[in-house]
């Protein structure tokens, strides 16, 4: 996993840290939908 320095997140800006959150968020619904549908 890579490591931003605080310099570096702030070149970058809000807006893909959000997208990432939003991505990891989806993605661990969809796991979690999955798993209720496959073991319930």
């Amino acid at each position: 996993m890579s490591h931003l320095a605080f310099g570096e997140f702030t070149k970058v800006g809000w807006k893909p840290v959000a997208v990432y959150f939003l991505a990891t968020l989806a993605n661990t619904v969809l796991a979690l939908g999955a798993a209720w549908l496959l073991f319930a």
